[in-house]
């Protein structure tokens, strides 16, 4: 999704909120926000969006993110991982088992990587959690 925004057709409404049909492109495999995306089939995917300027079933519409939603789901996916991982070499030192081995050495990466599958289980909770709580992450812009 670009800063203007993403294009798409109104396929459905319920209530305030809208379901969008976008085109897939190759962006789509790569992108974080395929958690909250429904696929419809290899072409196209769906994404609900507030509809507060009242658009319709078949209009097509300019739609962007709301509330930094991308930006959370980025520090979800790679920030928290990664505190884990500083947080387990860390958690190694303090309980004093490093030697200025290899044994060592290695026994603090392998608390770093246990820190980082421990940050990732949270961090994939915490946005099941997320996408499951909101049901709209995009807002409706403009009908074009």
């Amino acid at each position: 999704m670009d800063k203007s925004g993403e294009h798409g057709t109104v396929v459905s409404l319920e209530g305030q909120l809208a379901r969008i049909q976008v085109s897939t492109t190759d962006s789509c495999r790569k992108c974080g926000a395929r958690v909250i995306c429904t696929p419809t089939d290899e072409t196209y995917r769906t994404v609900i969006a507030l509809n507060k300027i009242k658009a319709k079933v078949g209009d097509q519409v300019l739609f962007t993110e709301t509330s930094n939603f991308l930006l959370k789901l980025s520090i979800f996916q790679y920030g928290i991982p990664l505190a884990g991982f500083f947080v387990g070499v860390f958690f190694a030192l303090g309980i004093g088992k490093y030697t200025s081995s290899r044994v060592g050495e290695l026994w603090l990466f392998l608390s770093g990587i246990i820190g980082v599958i421990l940050g990732g289980l949270y961090s994939h909770r915490r946005i099941k959690k997320m996408a499951e709580g909101s049901r709209a992450f995009f807002k409706i812009q403009q009908v074009l």
